[in-house]
């Protein structure tokens, strides 16, 4: 230790919530420990046993328990125009995962926000890459389905039907936004939404474009 130093202050972090979709507690887990940054301190006074360090940059309050690490300057990405997002791209057949968890462990996700997706490094995901929001349509899982009318795809009562029965993975899925990949894990990535169309939820998909 030495006069200068700079430590990040981190937090970990749980979900007191229940779960919104089906399976989200246990990806959490395997996503690996959620750390809250707090802020940063620069070590002021040295001595045998114990350091001195003021405050620098706080983003929250810090307190007793919190977890000081060696500060490492992280890479800011080129964000590019967001009038390029493409609302019925292609499947870009690159890795897909869900939106596990949010920013303060927030459900719904819109431009601004911080998501949490289990496809990390391991997937070959890095710093700058951006990835793109969507939704899968559904015939299970949507508020039809739970509602006991599980062929909304193809029928609805009183306006008739198609002329061949479908299922809902053979419709379009729904482009909601895109997003810029800040931080990777081996097994998870931070995503900043840079750009969104439509309200996006924990349980929806992010795929690398």
């Amino acid at each position: 230790m030495k006069i200068g130093d700079r430590f990040a202050v981190v937090r970990p972090e749980t979900d007191p919530a229940n779960e919104w979709f089906y399976g989200q507690t246990k990806l959490t887990r395997e996503m690996g420990t959620l750390y809250r940054d707090i802020g940063h301190v620069r070590v002021v006074s040295v001595h045998p046993k114990v350091s001195i360090a003021e405050i620098v940059f706080s983003c929250n309050y810090m307190q007793r328990g919190d977890v000081v690490r060696p500060f490492e300057e992280r890479p800011v990405p080129p964000y590019k125009d967001a009038s390029k997002f493409d609302h019925f791209a292609p499947i870009s057949g690159k890795p897909v995962g869900p939106v596990v968890s949010s920013f303060d462990f927030h459900q719904e996700l819109g431009r601004g926000d911080a998501a949490y997706v289990n496809i990390g490094a391991n997937k070959g995901v890095k710093v700058g890459d951006y990835m793109r929001l969507f939704r899968y349509q559904e015939n299970k899982k949507d508020i039809s389905a739970s509602a006991g009318e599980h062929d909304m795809q193809y029928k609805d009562y009183g306006f008739g039907s198609a002329p061949k029965r479908y299922e809902g993975k053979d419709l379009p899925r729904e482009v909601l936004g895109e997003g810029i990949v800040l931080n990777v894990t081996k097994g998870a990535a931070t995503v900043f939404i840079t750009y969104s169309t439509a309200e996006m939820y924990a349980g929806d998909f992010a795929e690398i474009e």
